[in-house]
């Protein structure tokens, strides 16, 4: 494993000279995909034939009719990247990169913070979320309802976690109280894929993009290196990152005014 880089850097200086990352009561074709419904939603919101990277430009970068399938491609390339990563070298990365996030002073600064709960082939959180609550922070994780819905719910112990349908994700019961998005100060957030403008690929039902819309966290992306790319196909909805850790970088996003923050 290439042995990591703790410089902290901005990404211009990284990358410099580089152009810049549902429902049918809605009207929406009944057999889209939720990806595809959640373009088509921004299309008609938007009015424009064409995908912006949420500010970052102002430069369109393809048509909206294609993004959909251009998440979907980058999503199927990155799942295959994923299968082939040794288990090992998973999990020391992802031991590295609960390092870097718990060194970041915006979450040492932070009083309440969310993080993912991670599955497989999403960087693993137990021990990043172990340690906030041996803290004096207050932590809350995702609890997914319908209609691409989620709520931010505090827990005290990760023995208040369990697997619940319909995606399996560890989460606690209904009845946890759910934090107000305005109180949360740092958001540890997954993805299939980030690009070092900011840019993230989720898995397409808009849990972390509807909610974030909400917080005005410091949003931090984690990921391991192989899922950081040069350009992630995105819409206006999509929601930019503050922070995106690997185990081998910290870029720290320079935002444009008018950004999707």
């Amino acid at each position: 494993m290439k042995e990591p880089d703790h410089t902290v850097l901005s990404e211009d200086k990284q990358h410099e000279g580089r152009t810049c990352l549902t429902q049918d009561e809605r009207g929406l074709p009944a057999g889209l995909p939720e990806d595809d419904k959640h373009s088509e939603r921004n299309r008609q919101e938007a009015g424009s034939g064409l995908s912006y990277q949420a500010g970052r430009t102002g430069d369109p970068v393809s048509s909206v009719q294609n993004v959909p399938e251009e998440k979907k491609s980058l999503r199927s390339e990155i799942k295959k990247l994923l299968r082939s990563m040794d288990d090992k070298d998973a999990r020391v990365a992802s031991a590295v990169i609960a390092g870097k996030v718990l060194s970041l002073p915006e979450l040492q600064r932070a009083n309440v913070v969310f993080c993912y709960v991670g599955i497989d082939g999403e960087v693993q959180t137990r021990s990043l979320i172990q340690s906030l609550l041996r803290s004096e922070k207050k932590v809350c994780v995702p609890r997914c309802k319908s209609g691409g819905i989620m709520d931010a719910c505090y827990i005290n112990s990760l023995d208040e976690l369990k697997s619940r349908p319909p995606f399996g994700i560890p989460e606690p019961d209904s009845d946890a109280e759910a934090a107000d998005p305005g109180v949360i100060d740092f958001a540890i957030v997954p993805g299939l894929a980030f690009d070092r403008k900011g840019n993230r690929l989720g898995k397409g039902a808009g849990y972390y993009d509807r909610y974030l819309e909400k917080c005005r966290a410091v949003k931090c992306g984690v990921c391991f290196d192989i899922m950081l790319k040069d350009g992630v196909p995105v819409d206006a909805f999509d929601i930019l990152m503050d922070i995106i850790v690997t185990e081998n970088s910290i870029l720290r996003i320079e935002k444009s005014e008018g950004s999707n923050a």
